[in-house]
């Protein structure tokens, strides 16, 4: 609770935003997103399509292995591996 509210007090857009889906679709939301427009978009197409379960729905992490780009790598290079594959 304190959480959700820490979350959204603030912001008028987003407070009435959360009001349209269900508590564990905003908790799934406050949960694993960051920005304010992340909590918005995922709040929008919740709300729009009724999903029953958003966590299937939210990606927080992208797998990149196959561009076989070493550990310290500069955002030209990742581009470029990402236009090249």
């Amino acid at each position: 609770m304190k959480q959700f509210y820490e979350t959204y007090h603030k912001n008028e857009k987003l407070s009435l935003l959360v009001r349209e889906i269900g508590w564990t679709n905003n908790m799934l939301i406050v949960s694993q997103t960051k920005t304010e427009e992340e909590k918005e978009f995922y709040i929008k197409i919740t709300a729009r399509e009724i999903y029953p379960n958003i966590n299937e729905h939210i990606r927080d992490y992208y797998l990149f292995e196959f561009l076989g780009l070493k550990d310290n790598y500069s955002e030209y290079n990742f581009k470029k591996a990402i236009l090249t594959n």
